[in-house]
């Protein structure tokens, strides 16, 4: 399966707050990827 960039930038980004917080908070994952909260709502189908 090959990933597109910004899923790969999702994925990486996920991981990293997990590592940090134990949890990844939408509005953490929004701000670290630096899109808005809803923007993310269609990311999750893919995993």
């Amino acid at each position: 399966m090959i990933l597109s960039e910004s899923i790969e930038d999702y994925l990486k980004a996920i991981y990293a707050l997990q590592r940090e917080a134990g949890k990844v908070l939408t509005t953490q994952l929004a701000e670290r990827l630096e899109v808005k909260p809803a923007s993310l709502t269609g990311y999750g189908t893919i995993c």
